[in-house]
């Protein structure tokens, strides 16, 4: 993809992989912007941006845009999802990731002792969960669905969405 914002960034990581000429990773700690000049790329770190109802980018921006485990930490979805309509250009890609409810006694017993939930239980630090139908719903007819797959053990769940 020529652009790419990733949602709920994970430091950049995804981006910063991405063979793309511009990607943004928005983070609530740390953003980072990334440009593709030939085989260099350009880094550049920014404030961090919490994502609430608006993302900071203008109409069309990009061509894929990405939120991997992030639409069960957002509070308000529908608005974010809006946004993600917005600023993505007429065709083109979101790919997300999110967890079933039955991921979170998986979560709770593989948590046991690392620094991610901060000593938070799963079900404090989700605000909601997706199946396919919810999530179809939430995005309703301004997306297409181009696939939809469960994961690691049917708990995490792929969707790829073409903007209409």
């Amino acid at each position: 993809f020529p652009s790419h914002d990733n949602i709920g960034g994970e430091n950049g990581y995804l981006v910063s992989k991405a063979k793309c000429n511009y990607g943004y990773s928005l983070d609530a700690n740390r953003s980072l912007e990334i440009v593709r000049r030939g085989d260099k790329q350009v880094q550049t770190y920014k404030p961090g941006y919490f994502i609430t109802k608006k993302l900071p980018f203008k109409d069309s921006a990009f061509d894929c845009v990405t939120m991997i485990a992030f639409a069960e930490h957002l509070e308000y979805p529908k608005e974010i999802m809006t946004e993600v309509h917005r600023v993505l250009k007429t065709g083109g890609k979101f790919i997300m990731t999110t967890p079933l409810q039955t991921s979170e006694f998986f979560i709770d017993v593989l948590d046991k002792g690392s620094s991610q939930l901060s000593g938070k239980l799963v079900k404090d630090d989700h605000k909601q969960y997706f199946d396919l139908s919810a999530m179809n719903s939430l995005l309703g007819k301004k997306f297409k669905l181009i696939k939809y797959q469960k994961f690691e053990l049917g708990v995490n769940q792929l969707f790829v969405d073409k903007r209409v």
